[in-house]
């Protein structure tokens, strides 16, 4: 198992993304949730420990990530600077690889419980799904984990298959690429994850829903991407993406969904949201780029009912809350006034 330090040639543009990301995730915005998405959230949660308990008759799998060796008689084996997961299982990793990953490659169900994790990658994605059925990832209550891709082009965390996070621990995925991506769906129900990328920051090929959670992305692409559809459905949700043409907070090619939560997005693109959502919402826009620390306020009989400052550099924003009111008028300023705006009909 290699442990040497990894090629460090693109950490300054990671640094400065985590940087931007620590500084945008300590502003205050309210938390909201659907009844919907927290009975999902719970669901999940169930569903891990119902798994712990018996579903596999091997039980739960502890792996150390410093010392996986021991660990090869139970579907996990070390090749090089790899440690593989190839059966169906719960397994509870913790510890450190400072130049390695971790790759599932196995037909079924993986639970992967992370306890503390911090895997950096100087060869592709620190977490890679090759095949699985469906990948849950779930973050100890408590616990801490990173995951860190810093050669160009790869992702933090990889999948070919769903992926679905659950839990009331912390993920912070920082990547010279893509942040966590997946050529099949993403689910969120609960979790602290902060995505910081050089690329798109969470992105599916097929749907990306957001049913609680606390969920903060910095990218220079897009933040949320989806060629499905997006629907938030509850918990709070800050995505921004570049200010380059067509890069922006969300994008997808279906739908785009807001039943509940708090959602700020921003960048240069912002694309509509479907007719079916459920709760208010506005966009901000302004014939140039505004830099980093630009305050987004809005006033309501002169009073103020939202703020929110991003830390990085933005030309138009999404918001929506549960504190707007459908078709009420809202002074908006970006930095300075920039005129009366209607909140969107839901």
């Amino acid at each position: 198992m290699r442990r040497q330090s990894p090629n460090r040639g693109a950490v300054p543009l990671l640094i400065a993304l985590v940087l931007v990301l620590g500084i945008m995730v300590a502003s205050s915005l309210m938390l909201g949730t659907g009844d919907e998405a927290a009975a999902e959230s719970a669901a999940a949660l169930d569903t891990f420990e119902s798994a712990k308990e018996g579903t596999y008759a091997k039980g739960v799998v502890k792996v150390d990530l410093f010392d996986p060796v021991g660990n090869e008689n139970s579907g996990v084996s070390v090749d090089g600077d790899i440690v593989k997961i190839a059966a169906a299982g719960v397994y509870s990793l913790s510890g450190t690889l400072t130049d390695g990953r971790i790759e599932i490659d196995t037909k079924g169900k993986v639970y992967l419980e992370l306890n503390g994790v911090d895997v950096t990658s100087s060869s592709g994605p620190a977490l890679s799904v090759t095949d699985a059925e469906k990948v849950t990832i779930v973050l100890t209550g408590g616990s801490s984990n990173s995951l860190t891709a810093v050669s160009d082009g790869s992702a933090a965390l990889r999948s070919n298959d769903p992926l679905v996070f659950t839990g009331n621990g912390a993920l912070t995925a920082t990547a010279n690429g893509g942040g966590i991506s997946s050529d099949d769906d993403i689910t969120i129900n609960n979790g602290f994850i902060r995505v910081a990328a050089a690329g798109d920051g969470l992105a599916a090929n097929d749907d990306i829903t957001i049913n609680g959670g606390d969920v903060s992305i910095t990218a220079c692409q897009d933040g949320l991407d989806s060629n499905g559809t997006i629907h938030i459905n509850g918990g709070t949700v800050v995505a921004f993406g570049g200010t380059a043409q067509d890069e922006g907070g969300i994008n997808a090619r279906g739908d785009i969904v807001i039943i509940a939560g708090t959602v700020v997005a921003g960048g240069n693109a912002i694309a509509p949201l479907s007719n079916d959502s459920r709760q208010a919402s506005l966009y901000l826009t302004s014939a140039s780029i505004r830099s980093a620390g630009t305050t987004v306020r809005l006033q309501h009989n002169g009073q103020d009912v939202f703020s929110f400052t991003p830390e990085v550099a933005y030309q138009n924003i999404l918001i929506s809350s549960s504190i707007l009111t459908s078709g009420v008028t809202y002074q908006a300023y970006l930095g300075d006034k920039i005129g009366n705006l209607v909140v969107a009909s839901r």
